[in-house]
């Protein structure tokens, strides 16, 4: 049996956050692990554990977008968590970064979990995401409009 990963499963609206104000990378990363712990989607070393892989080096991947991970498996369920900020901020020395999106990937789903990336990568040149997630007031909204995309992209069916 093949299995596949719907990655529009992976988001949920708990894990959605349009924040308004500006915050530090350290505030915005503690605030959406903060929620991974209490909804118990991560172990206790989650939060180490992606403060260990920004050490090593930084998760911005361009086009405003930071995908930060743990540096090993600390995932119960697989998720991410999604991030609009209303004004960028400073990622490392040499990105602004409004979009983050903080990966959690538990080792059953690792094997499925290159889609995910690819998808990630490939919104850095993507306009249509900037201007349809930019507009979005609520959580809800939020959600379908990475669904839409995630579709419109070709990523499920």
């Amino acid at each position: 049996m093949v299995y596949f990963l719907r990655l529009s499963t992976l988001f949920d609206g708990k894990l959605i956050y349009l924040l308004k104000d500006k915050l530090t990378k350290e505030k915005v990363l503690d605030l959406m692990i903060d929620d991974l712990e209490k909804y118990h989607y991560v172990e206790s070393d989650f939060r180490d554990n992606v403060y260990k892989r920004e050490d090593l080096y930084s998760t911005a991947i361009g086009g405003g977008i930071a995908i930060p991970h743990p540096i090993k498996y600390a995932a119960t369920q697989s998720k991410v968590s999604f991030a609009r900020l209303n004004e960028p901020i400073k990622w490392d020395d040499k990105n602004m970064i409004k979009y983050v999106f903080l990966i959690s990937v538990n080792k059953k789903d690792y094997p499925n979990i290159q889609e995910l990336f690819t998808f990630l990568v490939d919104l850095q040149q993507n306009q249509q995401f900037r201007n349809l997630i930019d507009k979005c007031k609520t959580i809800n909204e939020t959600k379908d409009v990475l669904r839409t995309i995630i579709q419109s992209v070709g990523y499920e069916k």
